[in-house]
């Protein structure tokens, strides 16, 4: 007994190990899933599609052209494509990757990090949030891994920076990140990449933030981080969810009679 006890702990705790290290994949099938984010160039986007041209794994990936002017910032011009992550806790675990390839050297990977116990003073009721940077694209036409090599201490060396920019201190408890972002500014003139294969992870639950419903819709890439007011209703194979949980609504028909008491 006490041996089917041990194992059946051991499967228990295997399991339990399993669902924490859960990692999110995305190889990019027949719908576009990078959206167009903030930029200080000016640019104009030429073409934005999923194909089979090229691909790093399967049978497509998703490619991007843009056509940009000079920076208006010549220190750091950016032209940011986001694609929104499930909650990824920044420990010395994280990997974070997306294999890129294109014709020009200089695309680099970036990742938003949320700060959820500090507050955005110029936007009220907001997490803050900051950016890190990771590899950048250096061989043209062919395929490179662009990563970050240390999330964690990345985000460390961060704080001196963020006490001076914040004047005061910065508490990391609980930072995540939630996008991973491609600079596509090479300079001035067109830019085409293939994007494939992207992977975070661990996460606790590999499940993509949903776009807003409302006023908010019209505007998809308005992601700004606030704290959450309710769970996410779902229906997976004809059953009911609420944060990821079976749900049995209990109902009644609808009939003329009042509800009112008499």
């Amino acid at each position: 007994m006490r041996k089917l006890l041990a194992v059946l702990s051991l499967l228990a705790f295997g399991l339990a190990v399993a669902q924490a290290q859960k990692i999110h994949r995305n190889d990019f099938g027949d719908q576009v899933q990078w959206l167009k984010g903030s930029a200080n160039a000016n640019f104009r986007e030429i073409e934005h599609r999923t194909t089979d041209e090229y691909s790093h794994k399967g049978a497509t990936c998703e490619t991007i052209t843009i056509e940009a002017e000079l920076g208006s910032n010549a220190a750091a011009p950016y032209i940011h494509y986001v694609y929104p992550t499930p909650q990824a806790p920044v420990t010395s675990q994280l990997s974070c990757s997306v294999w890129v390839r294109a014709k020009q050297p200089g695309i680099q990977l970036r990742a938003r990090v949320v700060l959820p116990k500090v507050e955005n003073r110029q936007r009220p009721g907001e997490m803050f949030t900051t950016f890190l940077d990771g590899d950048f694209y250096r061989f043209a036409e062919n395929w490179q891994k662009l990563e970050f090599k240390d999330m964690s201490k990345l985000l460390s060396d961060k704080q001196q920076s963020l006490r001076i920019e914040l004047g005061r201190e910065v508490d990391f408890t609980g930072a995540y990140v939630d996008q991973m972002i491609l600079n596509m500014y090479t300079g001035p003139g067109k830019t085409q990449a293939w994007i494939d294969e992207l992977e975070i992870g661990p996460v606790p639950e590999d499940r993509l933030p949903t776009r807003p419903a409302g006023p908010q819709a019209q505007n998809p890439t308005d992601t700004r981080p606030r704290p959450g007011h309710g769970g996410l209703v779902e229906i997976n194979r004809d059953q009911l969810k609420v944060d990821g949980k079976r749900f049995l609504p209990r109902m009644i028909r609808h009939t003329d009679t009042p509800l009112e008491p008499w």
